[in-house]
């Protein structure tokens, strides 16, 4: 977002401290329970880049997760006393609560999908799932693995599917076959 640390003056201070944002703290935003974001398997990675991106600098990261739709960020933000956050919420129930922080905290939306970029005016990140499928061969194939498979607990989503057929192209592409087990998380 651009967002530059303030200047900070030496010395000591005068008078009692500021309770604000802390410029070197943000918050990692978990919205919704359907699809329990911390326990995604993907989730372990994301977080290392943040936290380690985070590290470089010089910033922490708080998590936080809400069970509720109707979370208000800018209020969990200042009891945090976190300067902005990056947001994981389900799709669904994006839109109106993206359009409550517009313009009020520095935000940053990990999204499902680009067809989703136009409904509210943040920042979005969201993942290429082709890569993603096609890491998740490679680094099988670079442990010599001979047969291949692709649970999916999820396949009615379309992350899913397309991470599966990006696995199974890259599989091809070695003329290896994969193996599909789809089935509900129930």
């Amino acid at each position: 977002l651009g967002y530059s640390l303030p200047s900070v003056r030496r010395g000591p201070k005068i008078g009692p401290r500021a309770t604000g944002a802390r410029p070197n703290q943000i918050t990692v935003i978990a919205v919704g329970k359907s699809l329990r974001w911390f326990e995604q398997p993907a989730m372990g990675g994301v977080l290392a880049g943040i936290t380690s991106a985070a590290r470089q600098a010089k910033m922490r990261v708080l998590l936080e997760e809400s069970d509720s739709t109707d979370c208000d960020i800018p209020r969990l933000l200042q009891s945090h006393r976190a300067a902005g956050a990056i947001l994981l919420a389900d799709p669904a129930a994006s839109k109106t609560l993206l359009e409550r922080c517009t313009d009020h905290v520095p935000l940053v939306w990990i999204a499902s999908a680009p067809a989703l970029a136009s409904l509210v005016n943040v920042e979005q990140v969201w993942a290429d799932d082709a890569a993603i499928g096609c890491l998740a061969y490679q680094q099988l194939a670079d442990l010599d693995c001979r047969q291949f498979f692709c649970l999916c607990d999820q396949p009615e989503r379309d992350p899913m599917r397309r991470r599966a057929k990006a696995f199974a192209d890259a599989a091809a592409e070695d003329s290896k076959r994969v193996h599909f087990i789809l089935r509900r998380r129930e």
